[in-house]
């Protein structure tokens, strides 16, 4: 546990179920490392070998949907979608200025920069 998972590669992104969800008083979260986490959600996945306990800010980009949204706590749905060579955001119907090199790369950032932060996407 602690080890900081959501960049190493082997582990699924999406497509996570949620099993169980439990309060605790200062769990820390299996795939970002975060401490002091009070509600885990232990996660499975059928193409890794192990569940995963997490916060669930974790868990709610982790069971994603197949089609690239992704529901967000906040924010609703947000989609990674092509644009001229680049990725951008889209929150609800706004396309975020921001561009990445890969859909990887602009949920990444959404997840750090937005929703572990409380942050408006919309006024970033």
């Amino acid at each position: 546990m602690g080890q900081y998972k959501w960049t190493k590669k082997g582990i699924p992104h999406g497509g996570w179920l949620v099993i169980r969800s439990e309060e605790h008083m200062y769990e820390t979260c299996e795939m970002c490392s975060k401490p002091g986490v009070s509600i885990i959600d232990t996660v499975t996945h059928p193409d890794y070998p192990e569940d995963l306990r997490v916060g669930t800010t974790c868990s709610k980009h982790m069971e994603s949907n197949p089609n690239g949204a992704m529901r967000m706590p906040v924010n609703g749905y947000v989609f990674v979608i092509p644009f001229k060579g680049k990725y951008r955001i889209r929150v609800e119907k706004t396309l975020l200025d921001k561009e990445f090199s890969s859909t990887e790369e602009a949920l990444k950032w959404y997840i750090f920069e937005i929703e572990l932060q409380n942050k408006d996407p919309l006024n970033f």
